[in-house]
């Protein structure tokens, strides 16, 4: 009796040890299975942060290039015209300087040789000054162009003319202009391009 007793509760102990170890080895199991799980959406989610970060990091680096670049055209058009406004400037102050009464009553006198040598002693020049030369070119031009033409040419004040002169030719719809404005584009014109290419140089 006593041993039908202990058989049977060494079969109890024997087959209660076996559930708790398929128990525990299914937890263990589960367990492992969810730690994999856990360690995959782990994973997953750094490498999808890691291509987000690099995404991100891919287009704020294109962005900040655009940016630059704009900014560099930006500051070199600015350039481009601020240089052309300080040429104009320094052009258009040494043209008026430079184009003095004694000059212009030169070129003047040029023309009127060039107009006789062409038998047009019949036309009549108009010359346009500043008010500023105005007293000056009269006496640079007393008796200079008497004989050139039948009619004396005739000086007028321009008061919108900073320097130089303006000429027409009456009866031959001939016009000069000499103004400081005029040598000042031709010039610039000229230069523009040029000083363009320097500054958008490499």
């Amino acid at each position: 009796m006593a041993e039908d007793l202990q058989s049977l509760l060494a079969k109890i102990q024997e087959q209660g040890l076996d559930k708790a170890n398929a128990e525990r080895a299914a937890i263990i199991k589960k367990a492992e299975q969810e730690a994999a799980e856990i360690t995959a959406k782990a994973k997953a989610a750094a490498d999808a942060m890691r291509r987000a970060a690099g995404e991100e990091c891919a287009s704020l680096t294109k962005r900040a290039e655009s940016a630059v670049k704009q900014a560099a055209r930006d500051i070199v058009l600015k350039l481009n015209v601020e240089l052309k406004e300080r040429l104009n400037a320094i052009l258009q102050e040494n043209t008026a300087n430079a184009m003095t009464p004694e000059l212009m009553g030169r070129i003047i006198n040029e023309m009127a040789a060039a107009y006789i040598k062409d038998g047009k002693q019949e036309a009549k020049l108009e010359v346009l000054v500043s008010p500023k030369s105005l007293e000056e070119m009269n006496a640079a031009l007393k008796g200079s162009l008497k004989d050139s033409f039948v009619k004396q040419p005739t000086l007028f004040a321009d008061m919108e003319l900073g320097g130089g002169l303006k000429v027409s030719v009456s009866g031959n719809d001939v016009f000069y202009d000499f103004s400081d404005d005029a040598i000042t584009d031709i010039v610039a014109a000229y230069i523009g391009p040029r000083l363009a290419a320097i500054v958008k140089a490499e």
